[in-house]
């Protein structure tokens, strides 16, 4: 009897490793890590007012195992671990937006205010159905914003 106590145990602690740990592997979804390294690259990451803190993203190909997105500066994650808030004001973002920010596919609010980001402000922001708020004021865009459908 105490041997199938200690077996139960056993599988119970297993069993909350195993979830403990899957949890900590989704704070990294692979296709926001691209759509953050795409808009970090297009953007000059590297002169960003406080760069230092997004090494997770210019260090690295693709998301390294137990990576969390959610510590990155103005980076918020959802329940899912899926980025859900990304908001970049006036940190120096020069360049243009990539067209992969449609990648950030549970993104919510979208504000990369006050910066000097050029360009046409890319079709696949409109793709993100579940974004609500766009603010890219104070920027040098040019286009006009694009809505599919969803809730701007």
């Amino acid at each position: 009897m105490k041997v199938s106590k200690n077996i139960k145990n056993c599988l119970l602690f297993i069993a909350a490793f195993s979830a403990f740990q899957q949890a900590s592997l989704a704070q990294c979804n692979p296709s926001d890590f691209s759509a953050l390294k795409d808009l970090y690259a297009s953007t000059n990451g590297n002169g960003w007012s406080n760069t230092a803190s997004w090494a997770l993203i210019k260090n690295n190909s693709i998301c390294p195992v137990g990576a969390d997105l959610g510590t990155l500066p103005g980076v918020t994650l959802n329940n899912k671990g899926r980025v859900s808030d990304l908001t970049l004001i006036n940190k120096n973002l020069t360049g243009t937006l990539p067209t992969t920010l449609n990648g950030l596919a549970e993104l919510e609010v979208l504000n990369l205010s006050r910066n000097s980001i050029g360009g046409n402000i890319p079709a696949a922001i409109g793709a993100i159905s579940t974004l609500d708020t766009l603010e890219l004021h104070r920027n040098n865009l040019t286009g006009s914003i694009p809505i599919n459908g969803n809730n701007l």
